[in-house]
C-alpha cells in the first residue's frame, strides 16, 4: 500500500467548515499543529505512530500523507466526524484509489482494517 489516503462522503455528510475539522482534531490530538491558510488547512500531528499529515481539501474532503497505520487513525478520527445518525457514506480510499472501505461511525482502526478491502465504493 502506498502512503496517503482519501475520505470523502459521495452524500456531503462530513463537515465542510474549518472550525468543526478544528475542534475535532483538537479534541483527538491536542498538540496538533494547526497551519491555517486563506486557501488551505494542514494538521501536523506527532504523536506514538509517528509524524502525518491531514489536509483539508474543501468540500468535505479529508487527505493524509501518514502510512498504512497512519492513515487507519485518520480514518477512524475522521469516521467520527459524520453525525452518528446519517444515513450518508463515507468512504476511505488509498492514495492510487485501489483500496476502499466505508467508514461507520465507531470504527476503531482495527474494524477499518479489517473492512479496507471487503467493501468496494460504488
Amino acid at each position: 500500500m502506498t502512503d496517503g489516503a482519501i475520505v470523502y462522503s459521495p452524500d456531503g455528510v462530513l463537515p465542510s467548515s474549518r472550525e468543526a475539522l478544528l475542534e475535532a482534531a483538537r479534541r483527538q490530538w491536542p498538540s496538533v499543529e494547526i497551519i491555517d491558510l486563506d486557501d488551505e488547512l494542514t494538521l501536523r500531528i506527532a504523536n506514538d505512530s509517528g509524524r502525518f499529515q491531514i489536509f483539508d481539501l474543501g468540500e468535505g474532503m479529508l487527505s493524509t500523507d501518514g502510512n498504512h497505520s497512519q492513515q487507519l487513525e485518520f480514518a477512524a478520527w475522521a469516521s467520527t466526524l459524520a453525525p452518528a445518525t446519517t444515513e450518508g457514506r463515507v468512504v476511505l480510499l488509498n492514495k492510487d484509489a485501489s483500496v476502499a472501505a466505508y467508514l461507520r461511525p465507531g470504527m476503531t482502526p482495527d474494524d477499518i482494517d479489517a473492512a479496507w478491502n471487503s467493501e468496494p465504493p460504488e
